[in-house]
């Protein structure tokens, strides 16, 4: 059965943002999902977190990375070993170092360069979700990831880094109604 591998970004966990809602809604619909914190998620490690995911993506999953787990996602896809994934969606996610305090402990995941082609080949299709008013996150990475990958562009308008904090600015679970339509229509 297809499974759905959401991936957290920098200082996250898997009780973050709209992961745990994201979580429900689907299993609720029968489909299986996989999100939990990787190690060390306020100082990561390239390696340890691909390692960690690598194992857990299996043909036709559906990959999800928020903020840095974007860039772990490509790395992920990158070494699929011909696993032919149903999507491969990046929300808030980046391919050069986003503005964001401490972004040294990020440039770790950028440093060598993506094998576009082998990202582009590992999905049948690809998602780029991104905001208007990302303070991390420039909107031109939305326009470059979309150029590389061709994939399918949505940039929401007055979401921030599309997490906790939103367009509500209070902290609490989120929903996020068009990711869960996005993921059903990859699952079908």
């Amino acid at each position: 059965m297809r499974r759905v591998i959401i991936v957290h970004g920098i200082e996250g966990h898997k009780n973050e943002n709209w992961f745990p809602w994201l979580r429900r809604e689907l299993e609720a619909r029968g489909i299986p999902v996989w999100c939990e914190t990787l190690p060390s998620p306020d100082d990561p490690i390239l390696n340890e977190w691909v390692e960690t995911v690598l194992p857990q993506v299996r043909e036709g999953d559906i990959l999800i990375g928020h903020s840095l787990g974007a860039p772990t996602m490509f790395r992920v896809a990158e070494r699929l070993a011909g696993k032919k994934l149903k999507a491969l969606i990046s929300v808030a996610g980046f391919q050069s170092e986003p503005n964001y305090p401490g972004a040294n402990r990020i440039q770790r995941f950028l440093k060598e360069g993506f094998n576009w082609k082998k990202i582009k080949n590992s999905a049948e299709k690809i998602y780029i979700l991104d905001s208007d008013n990302d303070p991390y996150v420039a909107l031109a990475e939305g326009e470059i990831l979309q150029k590389k990958l061709k994939g399918e562009r949505v940039t929401f308008s007055g979401r921030g880094h599309i997490n906790r904090w939103g367009e509500t600015k209070t902290i609490g679970e989120q929903t996020f109604p068009e990711i869960l339509n996005i993921v059903l229509q990859s699952a079908s």
